[in-house]
C-alpha cells in the first residue's frame, strides 16, 4: 500500500508505522467468542475491515479505491486462501464490543 500509494500523489497517503499500530489497536476492540462459523474467517473479516476503514477511507479516487481492494483481496485469498471479504457485510455489528 505505501509503494503504491505515495504523497506524491496525494499529500495525506502519508502511511507510517503509526497507522499500523493502530490497525493492530483496533483488532483489541472486537470480541471474536461470538463467531460462529470458522475463526481464520472471522479473525481476516476483523483484519480486512479495519484495513479498509485506515487505509481504504484515505483514497481520494475510484480508481485507487478499486486498486486498494485487488490488493487486499489478492493478500486474502492468495495467502490466506480465504473469501472471508465475500462474508464482511454486518460484520461490525457481531463482532464489535
Amino acid at each position: 500500500v505505501k509503494v503504491r500509494f505515495t504523497v506524491d500523489d496525494h499529500s495525506h497517503y502519508l502511511f507510517t508505522p503509526c497507522v499500523l499500530t493502530e490497525w493492530v489497536l483496533n483488532l483489541l476492540r472486537y470480541d471474536l467468542t461470538a463467531a460462529q462459523s470458522n475463526l481464520t474467517d472471522s479473525v481476516l473479516e476483523v483484519v480486512a475491515y479495519e484495513a479498509r476503514r485506515l487505509f481504504r477511507d484515505r483514497l481520494v479516487s475510484s480508481k485507487d479505491i478499486h486498486n486498494f481492494d485487488n490488493i487486499l483481496s489478492s493478500i486474502i485469498r492468495g495467502d490466506w486462501g480465504s473469501d472471508a471479504l465475500d462474508n464482511m457485510i454486518g460484520m461490525k455489528q457481531l463482532f464489535l464490543r
